[in-house]
């Protein structure tokens, strides 16, 4: 009897509708349905007659064929699930795939018979009970073949075929297929999909198009593909045909056009690479569009599609055809958004909207487990009761991928989180934004990035590996890997050990040798710095290599601080990999070998080695001020970051203000004994970390200590472990103990003992010793003498030809120098500075506690494309497109004209300062006039101008300006010129929890978060330059409430998603927009409606 939610009951009732019909054409051959009903039946019979289990999976090894389909047709009677196995896969790839499903149970033709055999009994997956059936050109079971024990212990052929007693109690809950992802650990995942689900899409998919015994289906996607669920039962539910190409057509766009002229095809599914292709053919003519006259719809999945490519495709096609664009993991099943192509966006390089929830689903864009407001990014998350049944034999996975809908929790309501980002638009649709983590979709194929580092790791030859994927100019996904060797190995080498293991669309297009991998200041690996090969960097510029003796000074210094054997003299600054920081250790580099100086705005105005060397040129040779060692004394003076830190440190409230924390759970064996020596060896090597804070003669000092005591506190007294709360309270705990700064060592730390051989350590450090990249080192040397003990050697590590008082010392001299230029400037541009005026919910009190939370935000990785496109179009930095932004965000708040906002810098000006531990940071305070008529884009290049003035100022350190500015130290319990602080990259502030990847390859150590309790601030935006941006937003909850905040950074946001796109908008007009509260939520709310109720019928 037939069942709406079982596909293979309806489309054997198709066969007694149209028993001659063609139902699946090949260059094998036709099969009409009648045919296809008892060739099924036969193999299902079969399987029956073997014992076959209800439920058990049968690998299906043969390519796209009648026999295929036949095949998948006949286990699902069977009441089986079916696993397409492609031949063409690398046999350690599949064999893990098979362990994976515990596959006993294949299904074969001649042709591959001997191949499946060999790869079953060679692996060991024969070592336990297999059975292997052999089909015959007319899809009929000929041969059993069952092999136990790696060898091969019956093989007999088939005889007594027989279809009866086919009547296997199924329901549309039944599982029926596995289809195999690439998975962010490394390993594939099995999604497990089920009747009801299947039958669900394709009932929709007729009934939306209208599709009856007419349609003519291609089947293009590859079987393991889950299109080619759609290529397949769409025609056979409709009653159509289903055309199967001859094989390898798909690698020529132009032949396979042809053959779909011929066959008359109607409907295709495909991706919009391979839908691309089909447009280079028609501009280049080789093709036209009269061949394909019987073509209605083409529906479109699997990557992002582009506004360029519909439009580009409507010159060449007109509407003749239908465009469908459809949207949804294989975890919900098929497809759970569609967008019928009419009218498309203006900007070519916007992606086409996904559309609407089908029937039976309802699509939430989530960010914090909460709705977003039509605009605001968030994870696209589907509710459906037509989804998979989640990762086979895998519950934990599963439980992590479909949760529980947080909008409530009065009952189970499961959603799957997609890991794409998304936006509802004003009408309700869904617009698509990007991934939110390391995964691509190439060719159609869902690539993880994790997966194919692991299959590179294997490589006895490689030490390190990083796959990071690039999009092209056609908008298409290319992977380069990134490698560090043990021993020598050639590109050719490991793609030829990839192909093993891996499918080709996982294979990296390029391979870069490294000596070292580029690290940021928190000494994770930036991949923002990694080098493009120079194929891609320069494929659409001319290379132009130095030609004079200054361009090759310049060069050099330029190699050595981006990381680059090639550079061109007339290429940015920007484009080949630079920042901010690395244009002051480039001024510097230039000014200690080349003996000239150029200021930063100078830097930024010349931003290529040729122009460079022309300034350079012309300028006159100053000597450079070699920081020399200090003479003994008893104590020495601070520097001015120390002075402005310690006056805040006598404030009452704020004597843990300037803790920083570092915590992670070390997870293992633990040598306590080393470890703890390996801190007493850092602090021994660098004397900030014995260093106290004293008076001498009324003034405030810094006396090195020659031995400090240290140790590390152990705490074994675990008796029935420690839960996350526990945990967090030892933390919070030790963020706010103070710390005697008169007596060193001002760092202190604990290991705590959570049972099962899991540690707690945590650390604290005051910001007077040490800053976020002092951080950083800490831990470095702190690892490399922990490995040195452990294996009961020395470390070694280059002895430090400075230390930190001798910094204090240099920098205290050189501000002097031109102290009255840098005067004279701070005096003008702080002159009757106004209070900025924020939208507090209490005023600044008399007394503060300084008590603070975060909250964070990430930004889409379309979005922060964007916002880097803009700086590279403005020749500028991120950090200025940021600054102009959250300019924009105050004065949509405050109507002031005049804004200050803080910035730190890392003051490490000096090479040899790199290696030290210490606080280097000076703040600049950044003056913003709003002009209402000026452009955005006018606007940008206003914050360009002054922020590159006041770096030219840096040298006038922000500690004396406070003094000279408010002698009494009064400030209103404020902080002096600025409430808004913005620290990029969270280098100097925010680096403590983010140096966790030496620290989990050692120690096994895994990061923990920690939530900052503190503010020194009303509002500092802690901005992280990643893939995708990310900005921690810290406040005062003594000045803001939580939906207050929350408010703002909804703006915020709104701010940095407008700007892209209204570079030529005035102040005034971008005001009005950013301040529209117009958009109604309606169509977002009807799409979110009814969550509690989803019908399963269709």
């Amino acid at each position: 009897m037939a069942d709406k939610k079982v596909l293979h009951t309806l489309i054997d009732e198709m066969a007694d509708e149209q028993a001659q019909h063609v139902a699946i054409s090949s260059p094998e051959g036709d099969i009409s349905y009648n045919t296809l009903k008892e060739r099924s039946d036969h193999i299902a019979g079969y399987l029956l007659q073997l014992q076959f289990n209800r439920q058990d999976v049968i690998g299906i090894y043969m390519g796209k064929s009648i026999g295929y389909i036949v095949s998948l047709l006949g286990v699902n009677k069977a009441g089986g699930i079916f696993m397409p196995l492609d031949p063409g896969y690398p046999v350690l790839r599949m064999e893990k795939l098979l362990r994976k499903a515990g596959v006993a149970w294949f299904l074969t033709n001649h042709k591959q018979e001997e191949e499946l055999l060999g790869m079953l009994l060679s692996t060991g997956l024969a070592n336990t009970r297999v059975h292997v059936i052999i089909l015959n050109e007319e899809q009929r079971p000929v041969k059993l073949v069952v092999a136990e024990n790696n060898k091969i212990i019956i093989s007999e052929p088939v005889n007594n075929l027989s279809a009866s007693s086919l009547d296997i109690p199924l329901s549309g809950e039944d599982s029926n297929y596995l289809l195999y992802t690439s998975g962010s650990t490394g390993e594939p995942k099995l999604i497990e999909g089920c009747h009801k689900s299947l039958s669900h899409f394709i009932h929709w998919e007729v009934a939306e198009f209208k599709l009856d015994s007419s349609v003519n289906v291609s089947h293009l996607a590859a079987t393991t593909f889950d299109v080619s669920l759609r290529d397949i039962f769409v025609p056979l539910l409709a009653g159509g045909k289903l055309s199967i190409p001859p094989e390898g057509l798909l690698g020529s766009p132009r032949e396979l056009w042809n053959w779909m002229a011929e066959e008359k095809i109607s409907l295709i599914h495909t991706v919009p690479s391979i839908f691309r292709s089909f447009i280079q053919e028609l501009k280049q003519g080789t093709v036209s569009a009269g061949q394909i006259s019987h073509l209605k719809y083409i529906l479109i999945a699997g990557e992002a599609l582009y506004v360029k490519d519909v439009l580009e495709w409507r010159v060449w096609m007109g509407d003749s055809v239908s465009l469908v664009n459809l949207y949804g993991p294989s975890e919900t099943t098929l497809a759970k958004i569609f967008n019928r192509i009419e009218e498309v966006p203006d900007e070519p390089h916007e992606i086409i909207p996904l559309g609407t929830p089908l029937p039976g689903t309802k699509v939430l864009i989530l960010s914090e487990n909460l709705l977003c407001s039509a605009g605001a990014v968030g994870e696209i998350c589907i509710k459906t009761p037509f989804r998979s049944k989640g990762y086979y034999h895998d519950p934990q996975l599963t439980s992590a991928a479909f949760v529980q809908n947080p909008l409530h929790a009065n009952f189970e309501d499961i959603i799957y989180r997609t890991g794409d980002l998304g936006r509802y638009q004003k009408d309700g649709t869904i617009q698509f934004v990007g991934r939110n983590d390391r995964q691509v979709k190439i060719r159609g194929n869902r690539v993880e990035m994790n997966e194919v580092e692991t299959a590179i790791k294997k490589m006895p030859a490689i030490e390190q590996v990083l796959v990071k994927p690039v999009q092209q100019k056609n908008m298409e996904f290319i992977l380069i890997a990134y490698y560090k060797e043990n021993t020598i190995v050639s590109a050719n080498e490991i793609i030829s050990f990839l192909r093993q293991q891996l499918p080709s669309s996982f294979i990296p297009s390029y391979f870069v040798k490294l000596d070292n991998f580029p690290l940021n200041l928190n000494g994770k690996i930036d991949v923002k710095a990694l080098p493009l090969p120079e194929e891609l960097l320069y494929q659409d510029e001319d290379f132009a290599a130095p030609e004079t003796f200054t361009e090759k000074q310049v060069a050099d210094i330029w190699s050595a601080v981006l990381g680059h054997n090639k550079l061109s003299t007339t290429l940015s600054f920007f484009v080949q990999g630079g920042h901010s920081l690395s244009a002051t250790r480039i001024i510097s580099q230039i000014y200690r070998e080349m003996g000239k100086e150029i200021s930063i705005r100078e830097f930024f105005d010349h931003p290529t080695i040729k122009e460079q060397a022309r300034l350079l040129e012309i300028k006159h040779r100053q000597a450079y001020q070699i920081i020399k060692k200090v003479a003994p004394a008893a104590y020495y003076p601070l520097s001015y970051i120390q002075r402005n830190i310690w006056i805040y440190h006598q404030k009452e409230g704020a004597q843990s203000l300037y803790n920083m924390p570092v915590s992670c759970i070390i997870s293992g064996d633990i040598d306590f004994e080393a470890l703890n020596n390996a801190f007493k060896s850092v602090i021994r090597r660098h004397e900030a970390l014995r260093t106290g804070f004293i008076m001498a003669d009324g003034v405030p000092v810094q006396k090195v200590h020659e031995e400090v005591d240290f140790s590390l506190e152990l705490r074994l007294d675990n008796t029935g472990g420690y839960s996350a709360e526990d945990i967090d309270r030892y933390q919070q705990r030790e963020l706010i103990r103070p710390f005697d700064i008169e007596k060193p060592p001002l760092i202190r730390g604990q290991v705590i003992d959570l049972g099962e051989k899991r540690y707690l350590l945590l650390l604290t450090i005051h910001h007077l010793v040490c800053d976020g990249w002092s951080i950083g080192l800490l831990i470095d040397e702190v690892l490399t003498f922990y490995t040195a003990y452990r294996q009961g050697q020395e470390a070694d590590l280059l002895p430090l030809s400075l230390q930190y008082k001798d910094y204090a010392d240099w920098f205290n001299r050189m501000a002097d120098d031109k102290m009255n230029i840098h005067r004279k400037y701070w005096q003008e541009q702080l002159a009757d500075i106004i209070p900025l005026a924020l939208p507090l919910d209490r005023g600044f009190d008399q007394r503060r506690t300084y008590e603070g939370k975060v909250i964070p935000v990430t930004f889409s990785a379309e979005l922060s494309d964007s916002l880097r496109a803009m700086a590279d179009k403005t020749g500028t930095s991120l950090f200025i497109i940021v600054l102009s932004a959250i300019n924009m965000l105050l004065y949509k708040y405050s109507g002031q004209s005049s804004l200050y906002i803080g910035a730190p810098i890392a003051g490490r000006v000096d090479q040899h300062l790199e290696p030290l531990i210490g606080v280097f940071l000076n703040y600049l305070v950044l003056k913003t006039d709003i002009n209402r008529e000026a452009t955005y884009l006018q606007f940008i290049e206003q914050v360009r101008t002054n922020t590159l003035a006041a770096f030219d100022h840096q040298g006038y350190p922000y500690g004396l300006l406070v003094e000279e500015f408010y002698p009494d130290g009064n400030v209103n319990n404020r902080n002096p010129f600025y409430d808004v602080l913005i620290v990029m990259n969270n280098r100097e502030l925010n680096g403590t929890a983010q140096r966790q990847s030496d620290l989990q390859e050692i120690l096994g150590a895994e990061k923990i978060s920690l939530d900052s309790s503190t503010s020194k601030v009303a509002i500092t935006f802690f901005v992280t330059d990643a893939e995708q941006i990310h900005i921690n937003v810290e406040y005062s909850t003594e000045l803001f409430e939580y939906h207050t905040m929350e408010t703002m950074i909804a703006t915020m946001q709104k701010v940095f998603a407008l700007i892209p796109q209204h570079g030529e908008t005035t102040l005034k007009d971008l005001n009005t927009f950013i301040s529209d509260e117009g958009e109604q939520r309606s169509a977002i709310e009807l799409s979110a409606a009814n969550l509690n109720f989803i019908t399963e019928e269709f």
